[in-house]
């Protein structure tokens, strides 16, 4: 017979609970008086009436309650403001490589929203919503003695706090209300008296302080739910273990609870995370990219190791429940514990691709030299895929990528695009007049600027929902009377992603050396080559992919250019600033780019038109030949503290590879590698090639089957078939020490 969690897992992996999702048109404008006030008090009202109209569902055997059963805000953004919505802003998602503004973050209408933003879950345990509504009580006093008028937008976004405080705390008594009810007339005993617990926890939290480990775990849920409720897009958990850990240790102190009672509560809420999978994106098509990120281990504030109880816990908790949702991210550093490095490299070797690995001792260095506070650099935790972000003190939005197979089409191409032929980049010199391999480095540097540039410029223009419930929670939007949105953050950063990087050092090795050292080649006769897509230049296509020098193999010649492009690329994005005075942030990473490739025409590095590129700071596919280690020292050398929003490796591994005891040892070698030589994030899928090949042929008979994709977990039969095939063909080590 199946226990609690095997029940909620295989309803969760059925879809039951997606009968109970609705549809309903609400809106808030039908009001007048909401009508004529401002855009921030309209969404919070927006989110109170979706609150108070969604229908509350509590599943049998649960004990973490909560479900989006209603998606979509109520109308509230008027007529007015829709017609006068900056026309210059793309507002549908991936119509323009420049264009990223709302690709990850927009609700429907044209004003983008917050994604990547960590809730400050810390403050909410601290102080419950009722805690901070006083807060923002408190603030607008005293504004109001300083003489800011009631009408003042501070004083208008700490209402709209206060607004959204009520709204959570009105939701949760009305899924208290509904465990009474069922409570009532529920004949099983033991499921009356935890129908009777639901109701007393959603009583006392969200609103108040938690009293239990119980009670934590719900108020982090409600908190969860709300973001996303809110608009929020990618929504990550934090620190987990950090933040719920005093409540567990009080319990277990105390005996109110037992070891095993409180990991069956954290199971439960881990199967709770997996209700959205199917809705990111707004898509039932694309599961799993969810941003439901949860970090464990690494530093505490003051620098001491952060591991604890609950840490295992979590550990424990992901490979019982084997579901997309939470993606882990492990934090390393040179004194973390064996005890943890091994346990995170067995959850790794059971095949769900977590966690993934981060390296303190790269990271913090690279938010120290940002400027971030020592104490928040060590604070650290990952938003939605790899972008590196401090839990409830920061605004990090994802900007979009910086495609390089594009800026190297450019040069050649006189700024257009080798396969549409449309132009996109900046003018170009001739050819002709590019004589070193400096000038022609320099060509391809401004086309990286221009694309910057662009993408800046698109971003510093647009025009962003108010966010009041994320506001709320944070550390200093109620000090400071701020939305996130409009710079209450702390830190109000963007990231730009630089995509190919491999096979632009490896492209840009072959142009070095046949046409500037051997001068075998011209670089019109190069670009006669890629506009041919290699007919009737096979030969030479195949000296290129075997003959030269490919990155991810320790090799100087080939790693030190990637470097230099990592660099430029960095360089070119630090130096602009967020229109609210953030840092554009560089990350090595591909978001899918690498996968979705039918645009981009051939490259000198012997790659074809249509073939996918590298993934993140991982070798292009097939051309690391000399091992593991080997293409750890290669992305080592890519000068990884200038990338401080991310750089990602991704590695695969065949599980005959890792067996045993002397595989754990062998992974757990590598890990300590990693963090020695000062790789910044790795992450790896520990599956054969034949599984996912007999998956993609009988999806039926491995729906429970789960991988890492570019930057996330989910369930590989549900994958795009661009994405599917990446995995198939991607690296594959037999590791040996």
């Amino acid at each position: 017979m199946m226990n609690r969690i095997e029940r909620l897992r295989e309803k969760m992996v059925d879809g039951a609970y997606k009968a109970h999702r609705v549809r309903m048109s609400l809106t808030v404008l039908d009001d007048a008086e909401v009508a004529a006030a401002p855009h921030v008090i309209r969404k919070a009202r927006a989110l109170e009436k979706l609150l108070a109209e969604m229908p509350v569902y509590v599943q049998q055997d649960e004990l973490i309650v909560g479900f989006r059963t209603l998606f979509d805000l109520p109308d509230y953004i008027t007529s007015e403001e829709m017609e006068h919505r900056n026309p210059h802003i793309e507002t549908a998602g991936r119509l323009h490589i420049f264009d990223y503004v709302y690709n990850l973050c927009q609700d429907g209408r044209g004003y983008g929203t917050a994604n990547g933003v960590v809730p400050g879950h810390h403050n909410v345990l601290a102080k419950g919503f009722n805690g901070i509504k006083v807060d923002a009580g408190r603030k607008i006093d005293q504004l109001l003695a300083e003489g800011a008028g009631d009408e003042s937008e501070q004083v208008q976004f700490l209402k709209a706090v206060e607004i959204v405080c009520d709204a959570v705390v009105m939701f949760a008594a009305r899924y208290a209300d509904e465990a009474e009810r069922l409570a009532a007339v529920e004949t099983d005993r033991q499921r009356k008296g935890e129908l009777e617990a639901i109701a007393k926890v959603c009583r006392n939290v969200p609103g108040n302080v938690p009293r239990s480990f119980h009670e934590a775990l719900q108020a982090v849920f409600f908190t969860h739910m709300v973001a996303w409720s809110e608009g929020g897009y990618l929504v990550p958990l934090g620190r987990f273990d950090q933040y719920v850990y005093p409540f567990y240790k009080a319990d277990i102190d105390s005996g109110a609870i037992t070891p095993d009672e409180a990991q069956e509560l954290l199971d439960c809420l881990f199967v709770k995370f997996n209700t959205d999978q199917d809705k990111t994106h707004g898509k039932p098509s694309y599961y799993a990219d969810t941003g439901c990120t949860m970090v464990l281990g690494g530093q505490t504030p003051a620098g001491d190791d952060a591991t604890n109880d609950v840490t295992y816990m979590v550990l424990k908790g992901v490979e019982t429940v084997r579901m997309a949702d939470p993606k882990l991210r492990a934090r390393f550093h040179t004194g973390s514990p064996d005890e943890y490095v091994r346990a995170a490299c067995e959850l790794i070797k059971q095949g769900m691709g977590t966690p993934s690995i981060e390296n303190d001792e790269t990271i913090i260095p690279a938010l120290e030299k940002l400027g971030y506070r020592t104490e928040d650099a060590r604070d650290y935790a990952i938003a939605g895929c790899w972008e590196i972000i401090t839990p409830g003190r920061s605004s990090e939005k994802q900007g979009g990528a910086v495609k390089m197979p594009y800026c190297l089409e450019w040069v050649f191409n006189d700024g257009a695009n080798f396969i549409s032929g449309q132009k996109w980049g900046a003018d170009t010199p001739e050819l002709a007049s590019l004589a070193t391999f400096d000038d022609f480095f320099e060509a391809f540097r401004k086309q990286i600027a221009y694309y910057v540039s662009r993408m800046v410029e698109n971003h510093n223009k647009a025009e962003w929902a108010p966010m009041p419930f994320i506001s709320a929670t944070l550390d200093d939007c109620i000090e400071q009377a701020k939305d996130i949105c409009d710079g209450g953050a702390r830190y109000n950063d963007i990231g730009f992603q630089l995509t190919g990087i491999a096979n632009m050092a490896d492209a840009l090795l072959v142009i070095k050396r046949l046409v500037y050292e051997d001068k075998k080649l011209t670089l019109q006769e190069m670009r006669d080559i890629l506009i041919s897509n290699y007919e009737g230049r096979e030969d030479l296509r195949q000296r290129i992919l075997t003959k030269f020098a490919k990155f991810g193999n320790d090799d100087d010649e080939v790693d030190l250019l990637a470097g230099e492009i990592g660099r430029c690329f960095a360089g070119e994005v630090s130096r602009h600033r967020t229109r609210l005075g953030g840092h554009f942030r560089p990350r090595i990473s591909t978001g899918g780019d690498h996968a979705f490739t039918k645009a981009f025409g051939a490259s000198p590095d012997g790659r074809k038109a249509g073939e996918r590129f590298a993934v993140s700071a991982s070798p292009a596919p097939g051309r690391d030949l000399k091992g593991p280690t080997a293409v750890i020292k290669s992305v080592a050398k890519l000068d990884l503290e200038t990338s401080n929003g991310g750089a990602n490796l991704d590695m695969m591994f065949h599980p005959a590879a890792l067996a045993g005891n002397e595989g754990t040892e062998k992974l757990m070698a590598l890990v300590r590698t990693f963090v020695q030589l000062g790789g910044m994030q790795l992450q790896v899928n520990v599956v054969s090639n034949e599984t996912l090949t007999e998956a993609r042929k009988h999806p039926e008979d491995y729906r429970h089957l789960v991988v890492r994709v570019y930057g996330f977990t989910t369930y590989f039969t549900q994958l795009l078939p661009e994405l599917q095939d990446h995995l198939i063909t991607r690296s594959e080590y037999e590791y040996s020490a």
